[in-house]
């Protein structure tokens, strides 16, 4: 083998390697999760915080349902709770199907907890679904 296909090979070797672990670098989790409907509770996934933020990062990557009906799940529901269930945002968070990550401000008086978890339901009160979801406490 000649150096310059040697050089190819290792640059498509360290192009790969970029390329597929950048979306783990962005995310500390990415999981493919069932999703109970909205008003059914939340998914809860465990989490630790750095405290060194006062904000988290979550996304929907995608989402479908398990059933015969043909309408596409547009978008889902996302909180951050403490154990005690208690919401850390000021707001209800929806996240849309394939859109970009979003960062979201935890409030103030939340600030303190460093075990957190990411909640998620549907959109709707008719049906579950599974996603794939992306979330990074920071």
């Amino acid at each position: 083998m000649n150096i310059e296909k040697i050089k190819k090979m290792v640059s498509v070797i360290i192009t790969a390697v970029i390329i597929f672990t950048t979306p783990n670098m962005a995310f500390a989790a990415n999981k493919t999760i069932h999703i109970p409907k909205l008003n059914s509770g939340y998914k809860r996934l465990l989490a630790k915080r750095s405290g060194n933020y006062y904000t988290v990062r979550a996304v929907c990557h995608s989402a479908w349902k398990n059933d015969d009906t043909s309408k596409n799940v547009q978008d889902i529901r996302f909180d951050l709770q403490n154990k005690d269930k208690i919401t850390m945002f000021n707001k209800e968070i929806v996240l849309r199907v394939g859109a970009a990550a979003g960062t979201y401000s935890i409030k103030d008086s939340m600030l303190k907890y460093k075990d957190v978890y990411f909640c998620f339901c549907t959109n709707s009160p008719a049906y579950t679904a599974d996603t794939n979801v992306g979330y990074n406490p920071r």
